[in-house]
């Protein structure tokens, strides 16, 4: 049996940025630092501007986030921001 993953999308008015499977994403809210897993129960917050990572597969990917809102349920999360930018690590 594969462990559940989530699938982030990271969405921009210019268009996707990234659709990746996760097994965890880490952001940063209005309300401080969250570790979003599996199986989380279902949330909205408003993004402060941060590094967005995650982690893909053998992977850690991180993402510049400014403005953005993120909403996670049912294994998907979904950020949109007016600008996500890929940072290497």
């Amino acid at each position: 049996m594969s462990m559940a993953e989530i699938h982030l999308k990271l969405v921009t008015p210019q268009g996707n940025v990234a659709d990746e499977q996760a097994s965890i994403v880490n952001v940063t809210t209005v309300n401080g630092q969250m570790g979003i897993m599996p199986n989380h129960v279902a949330v909205m917050a408003k993004l402060l501007d941060h590094v967005l990572n995650a982690q893909c597969g053998q992977n850690r990917k991180y993402w510049s986030i400014t403005n953005g809102v993120m909403s996670f349920q049912a294994n998907e999360c979904l950020v949109l921001a007016d600008v996500i930018v890929p940072v290497e690590a």
